[in-house]
This record gives C-alpha cells, structure tokens and sequence, in this order.
C-alpha cells in the first residue's frame, strides 16, 4: 500500500504555525504598550514637567512637553508646558502667548500668571514681570516662586528695600532659604549695614554648610565681624573661609598679639607674595613692617607712598601713613594724611546716605541711579558704580550712549585730596618687596546689555576697600 507523504503548510519558508505564534505574541506586546500608555497620567507628566523647571533641568521641561502634546491632557495644562519650554529653552517671548491664554482659565489663572512674570523677566521685561507677579501675590501670598522671581527684579533695578522685603517673605517661607540669604547678606553688605549683613551670612552658612559658596560668605563674615567689633567669634569661620587679603591681614592681628610680628608677616606672606594687597592688608603689612625696628619704619612709609595712588580714595590707608608718620616725627605728612582721610569720610558719609535715598526711590528712577553710581566710582567702588549703572540700563535701554559717556567720567573723577608727594621728602618711595604692584587702570568696562549684579558669591569690593589705580606717590 502507497503511503502519501503529507507536507508541511509553509509560508514565504515559515511554518504557518509559526506565523500564527508571531502574530499572537506581536498582539499581546501591542496590547502591553497601549495599556502602559493609556495608564500613564498626564497629570504626572505635567507635575514631572513643573518640578523639572523649577529644578532649571531643561531636558526634562522639554521631555515632558512633548510627552503631554501627544494625550488627552487639558488645553491650559499643554499651554503652560508649552511657556515653560520656551521659557527653558531661553525664548521667553514665545512663551508669553500661550501662558496668556492659560491664565484666561480659572482653574491654571495664578501658576500661568507665575510663569508669565518670569517669562518678561527673562526678556528683560520687568515691570510687566512686577505687575503680574505683584497681582499673584496678593492672591497667594505664599507662592516662593513668584516672591523669588519678584526680589530677582528688584536686585537688578537695584529696588535695596524692596528687595529686601521680599527677600525677607522667602525667609519667613523657608524657600530658596540659601539664596535668599546670600542676596540680603549682598544688600546689607553694599550698604554698610555689618551687624545685619553678618546675621545673613551666618545664616547663609548655617543652612547649607557644604556649600562651594560658604568659603566667600565666611570671608566676608569675618571682615563683617571685625569691624563690628566681635573678635573673638571669627575663629569659628576661619577654617571656611577664602584666604583672601582682609581675612589674612585680620589673622595677622591676632598672631601679632599672640606670637608677634614674625607669626604675624608669616600669616601675611601669601599676599606679600602674590601682592594682592588691598588697603587693610597695606596697612596691616606697613604696621607690622614698621615693627621690626627703628630702621623699618622709613621702609614702611616708603611702602605706603608706593601705594598711595593704589588705594588714595581710603581713608583706612590714610589713617595709617598718618599713623607711620606720627611716629617717624613728620607732622607735615600726617596733618596731611589726615586731612585727606577726614575728607574721604565725609565722602563716604554722603555715599551712604545716597545708598539709602536709591533704596527707598521709585523703581523707575534712573537719576538716582545714575548720582549713586557716579559717587560709587569717586570713592573708587567700582564693583558698585557698575551695578548701579547696570540697574539705571535696566531701567532704561535707551540711555546706552549716555551711560557709557557717564561711565567715562565717573572712573577719572578724584576727590581733591592734599597731595603728600612731595612731603616728608627724608622717606622716599619704596617698591614693595618681591615684584612690584601690578598698576591696575581705574577705567570701568559699560556693563552689557542686561548686567545685573550676581545673586550668587560674594562682591569684590566691599566697605573699605576699594579696586586699585595706576601705582606712584601723590
């Protein structure tokens, strides 16, 4: 009997049976996606997208917008991921139109409107930011991210009280806490408030001790500390602090006290060294170099006079070639000296009393500004001349060409001081030991368009210090 061989049913070479698994397992696998789709919530996906922006990760801002534009999420939610993706991605002027038209919704109205001022902040924008950020706030008096964006715009208009208004809500709200008390630390500081300004640093410091910051904010809190008259608190922060001249000069001191003037140079050598001297470590450096002998002394003052240009809008240095020169018996140039600092004070005085008139003024003045800045720069603040000019362009773009020309002549105005270069000609100038003062030009750089001053780290200048000028005795 013929047995029929029976053949496999086969298709393009695969087993129809085969196939039919293949189709089975490609079913479930598509059924698994649409289920993991269908189960993902865009509510999450908006959350993700919000905390994403306010942690400034753009990739996520972006990730989560395109991810929300493809479901069945509300209009308004896909309108603020859409602002906030501009927004991120730093074109914030296509982020207004649809924040504008969530706003319109009472359900999103306060976080469009949130997002919206910051939108015209980043756009350089600030007083529609103020207005729509001043309108949320009274609504939600508690919301961090319109206080922070709001102190933000009054740091750059260089609004002092304003500011630190609202940088005192954060405090009260815990938000951004290390930032905010950075910035009112910066604000005291510029404005010679030491007692104030230390409290904010300390804070600063206490609320983020691993900070890369803290090293700048211990620094200026020993010097805050110094001159306020709490010596023995600065120990504590030492060992955080940045090196700088005024913490090594105040170092100095002490070891001078304790161990004498030889601990006390070694302290100082660094800036000896690298002859980054600013006017209290000059002085600190004259003092202890004037300790070491009869025959010093006329060393010390040679010192002074070699710096006099550097540092002749201080009246700290004056008073203390004053000081060297009392001692060396040259009454001509410590009458002098002292002249020149009495006026200089009085100077300072006038400053500062123009600090508190600009922190008080309206928002929108830019003469203010300008007066403060031209000041700044006479006492050679020039850390503070270009932030307070930055405030007066935020203010104003227009005024470009008249700032610069300003700029010019606040870096050239000197107050007239008694010339000491030809007094006490028995003590000539003495080039600093090592290499000599670098000669530093008192021209200032027009701040860019948008320049404010950093919100972040700490000022270069501060009270009682100054940049430096062109070296030689005057």
């Amino acid at each position: 009997m013929n047995q029929k061989t029976v053949q496999p049913r086969v298709k393009g070479g695969v087993p129809v049976w085969a196939w039919g698994v293949l189709i089975v397992v490609g079913l479930v696998a598509v059924i698994g996606i649409l289920r993991e789709v269908k189960s993902v919530d865009p509510t999450a996906v908006f959350e993700r997208g919000v905390a994403a922006f306010k942690t400034q990760d753009r990739d996520g801002v972006v990730k989560a917008a395109e991810a929300l534009d493809g479901m069945d999420a509300p209009a308004e939610a896909k309108q603020i991921m859409e602002g906030l993706r501009w927004i991120a991605l730093e074109r914030p002027l296509k982020a207004l139109k649809p924040l504008e038209e969530a706003a319109k919704s009472p359900q999103y109205r306060l976080q469009a409107m949130t997002y919206l001022g910051i939108a015209h902040k980043d756009a350089a924008e600030r007083f529609p930011a103020i207005e729509i950020l001043t309108e949320v706030l009274k609504e939600e008096p508690d919301n961090g991210q319109a206080l922070e964006t709001l102190a933000t715009i009054y740091w750059e208009l260089a609004a002092l009280d304003k500011a630190n208004e609202t940088l005192n809500r954060m405090i009260d709200l815990k938000h951004a806490l290390t930032n905010a008390y950075r910035v009112s630390a910066r604000i005291h500081y510029d404005r010679h408030h030491l007692a104030e300004a230390a409290e904010m640093y300390r804070a600063a410091i206490e609320v983020d001790p691993t900070s890369p910051l803290n090293g700048a904010a211990a620094a200026r809190l020993i010097e805050c500390l110094y001159w306020t008259g709490k010596p023995e608190e600065i120990s504590k922060y030492v060992g955080i602090a940045d090196m700088d001249p005024t913490v090594r000069a105040i170092q100095a001191e002490e070891e001078l006290k304790e161990k004498g003037v030889d601990a006390a140079l070694k302290v100082l050598q660094p800036v000896i060294d690298s002859q980054q001297f600013d006017a209290f470590a000059m002085v600190t450096f004259a003092r202890l170099s004037a300790e070491q002998g009869p025959d010093k002394l006329a060393e010390a003052i040679g010192y002074m006079r070699f710096a006099t240009p550097r540092f002749n809008r201080e009246p700290l240095f004056y008073r203390g070639l004053a000081e060297l020169a009392d001692k060396a018996g040259e009454r001509e140039l410590a009458d002098a000296c002292r002249q020149n600092a009495s006026q200089l004070d009085q100077l300072a005085e006038e400053f500062q009393v123009a600090v508190d008139e600009l922190a008080a003024a309206d928002i929108d003045d830019i003469e203010i500004r300008m007066k403060t800045a031209e000041m700044a720069g006479q006492l050679n603040r020039l850390e503070l001349a270009r932030s307070f000019y930055a405030a007066a362009r935020n203010i104003d773009h227009s005024i470009e060409a008249e700032l610069g020309e300003r700029l010019a002549r606040a870096s050239v105005i000197k107050p007239e001081l008694v010339s000491t270069k030809d007094l006490a000609p028995s003590f000539p100038v003495v080039a600093l030991p090592s290499t000599q003062l670098e000669a530093e030009s008192l021209e200032m750089a027009v701040p860019q368009a948008d320049e404010t001053p950093a919100t972040q780290g700490e000022p270069a200048s501060g009270p009682g210090s100054s940049d430096g000028s062109p070296e030689g005795d005057q």
